[in-house]
């Protein structure tokens, strides 16, 4: 199953027409967002999407920037993801 991600900046009025969007072109089946900030800790779709992500599925992201903070939090997820066959 293609699964989408992505965090989107708070200040952006559209943020619900950007993700749909997204999820529309990118053609995936299952859509996980939040709208915060860089500053913000916590992401709540992110770890709901990461529970449940499956062998064989692919996680569709528009840009690393919305999918992480860090260099080192992205290859921690991937590591994650690689383990479970996605």
């Amino acid at each position: 199953m293609r699964i989408g991600y992505m965090r989107v900046n708070p200040l952006e009025k559209n943020a619900e027409q950007i993700v749909e969007q997204f999820q529309n072109k990118a053609q995936v089946k299952r859509m996980y967002w939040e709208q915060m900030s860089v500053k913000e800790t916590s992401k709540p779709e992110f770890d709901r999407m990461m529970e449940y992500a499956r062998e064989g599925d692919e996680i569709i992201v528009p840009e690393f920037a919305r999918f992480s903070k860090t260099l080192m939090e992205l290859v921690k997820t991937i590591e994650e993801l690689n383990k479970i066959g996605v």
